[in-house]
């Protein structure tokens, strides 16, 4: 993915405000956090495994990797493990 990636932090530095292209208080956690957006080129990895567990059922497992390269030598790497279960009406 070729655009921006947003994340957050307690401490906005100087240099982070000359890069970002916005600074905004989070909402998402407590009094005193930052959201920021880089231009970012980001790549994701995934692979799902889906499990029938009935008729109208599945049990997800899926794992996915974030390699993130943001403007101002700003790099992310995130990983995620989701388990879910799914029963379709």
């Amino acid at each position: 993915m070729d655009g921006a990636t947003v994340s957050s932090t307690r401490l906005p530095s100087h240099a982070l405000y000359h890069v970002a292209d916005a600074v905004y208080p989070d909402p998402a956690f407590s009094n005193n956090w930052f959201a920021y957006q880089l231009k970012a080129d980001s790549n994701e990895w995934s692979l799902g495994l889906s499990i029938p567990s009935g008729i109208d059922a599945s049990i997800n497992i899926a794992y996915s990797l974030f390699d993130i390269s943001a403007v101002g030598g700003n790099e992310y790497l995130n990983r995620m493990l989701t388990v879910s279960y799914v029963h379709n009406f």
